[in-house]
């Protein structure tokens, strides 16, 4: 009898929540204004054994309008950072079960490319900081010289402050996707993916391309979209 409750004991702690993961779960909710469940175990294929986590995601009226390709990666790379470095190594896969108005759909991301990720994101999150401060030297600095005009800094201070003297200051940003783009001559690109929130509560929405080589710390490409 003792083993017995011994033995489920055990089995209830390797199912249960630890409280980095918790914090996961919580900041991607609260990001999303969403629902957030979890499972957790491992399956064994040919005689390889791989283990997951699993994040399930619904009720949430912010997703039902975003891209799930890339809604989904972001949200694994939240859960991931929020994980203790023991807990980044203890999983085979993070798992993304999404659950839309439009449909349900499910990925699984290896952790090499989301410690890559979380690397990268940091090129978006200076960017977007600098953008923030109204530094735009700052945001120029940061992007590959290929991708610069004349006069660059210029151009997006009177761009910014024709929408600051509209909207009024720029409160905060949020980033919402994540993803990977495939450019004409085979490259291959990071994606992050974005709003920026006005004082009167207008939002624009922008993306940041940035390299999967963690080496390389220049954009390799932005855009602001008016919609």
């Amino acid at each position: 009898m003792k083993k017995f409750i011994l033995l489920t004991i055990i089995m209830l702690c390797v199912n249960c929540v630890s409280e980095s993961q918790q914090n996961g779960l919580d900041k991607v909710a609260l990001l999303y204004n969403a629902t957030t469940s979890y499972t957790k175990g491992f399956k064994t294929l040919n005689g390889k054994k791989n283990t997951y986590f699993t994040i399930k995601v619904s009720n949430s009226k912010m997703i039902d309008s975003l891209n799930s390709v890339t809604t989904c990666p972001n949200i694994a790379l939240m859960l991931f950072d929020a994980f203790t470095n023991k807990e980044k190594k203890a999983y085979t896969y993070i798992h993304v079960d999404l659950k839309s108005k439009k449909d349900t759909t499910s990925f699984k991301y290896e952790p090499k490319m989301l410690e890559t990720g979380l690397e990268q994101v940091k090129l978006f999150t200076q960017f977007s900081n600098n953008l923030l401060n109204q530094n735009y030297k700052g945001m120029v600095n940061q992007i590959d010289p290929k991708f610069i005009v004349d006069d660059l800094e210029i151009l997006l201070k009177n761009y910014f402050d024709i929408l600051i003297t509209k909207h009024g200051a720029i409160k905060k940003y949020t980033r919402t996707g994540f993803g990977s783009v495939n450019l004409k001559n085979g490259k291959k690109l990071y994606r992050f993916s974005g709003y920026l929130n006005f004082n009167d509560g207008y939002n624009r929405f922008y993306f940041v391309n940035v390299p999967t080589q963690i080496n390389n710390k220049k954009i390799q490409g932005y855009d602001f979209l008016n919609k």
